[in-house]
């Protein structure tokens, strides 16, 4: 009877973790991380766009990229490993250091536009604030020596795919949420 149950599960691609492995601690971990999406059973440019309808895996992967040069996408890699790489966000804040830190201003369509002040942008630039230098424009490619090597590196691609959208115009390339039922 086992065995009839593993070959039933082996024809519909179950994974089997047998216990009694030697690698089982491995093979579990490797069975419990691969049932994200696609990638885990295969990884030619055909695979199903099957995974949550926002992610690359999803709906939102199946967008062709348009209008961007090779330099293009390369800024893209480097502001998703900064923004990856931000341990401390100028956001998380407390207010009151926030507001001696910043100059807000009127931009020219009359939104406010927060400036840093001189302090603020030496601790910008002194790396405390990695990932908040691709929104204030202050990155540079030199900056990705200054990471730290503890981020998520899915976190990259995801941030990556983010910005490619952010200079198509396409961003965020997500229908609402009613559209996908």
């Amino acid at each position: 009877m086992k065995n009839e149950i593993e070959e039933k599960l082996k024809e519909c691609g179950a994974e089997i973790v047998d216990m009694r492995d030697k690698n089982f601690k491995e093979n579990l971990l490797l069975a419990l991380n691969t049932v994200g999406g696609c990638t885990d059973y295969r990884n030619d440019r055909e695979r199903p766009y099957d995974g949550q309808p926002h992610t690359d895996f999803g709906i939102r992967g199946k967008t062709i990229v348009e209008g961007l040069t090779m330099r293009d996408i390369s800024d893209c890699i480097v502001k998703g490993f900064l923004i990856a790489a931000g341990k401390h966000s100028i956001l998380s804040m407390p207010l009151d250091e926030w507001e001696k830190n910043w100059n807000l201003s009127s931009g020219s369509d009359g939104e406010i536009v927060p400036k840093p002040n001189p302090e603020m942008l030496e601790r910008i630039k002194k790396n405390e604030f990695v990932g908040d230098k691709v929104d204030l424009g202050l990155w540079r490619y030199s900056d990705l020596y200054l990471i730290e090597d503890d981020f998520d590196p899915i976190a990259v691609i995801q941030n990556t795919l983010c910005e490619i959208e952010k200079m198509m115009g396409i961003f965020p390339n997500v229908p609402k949420i009613d559209d996908y039922e």
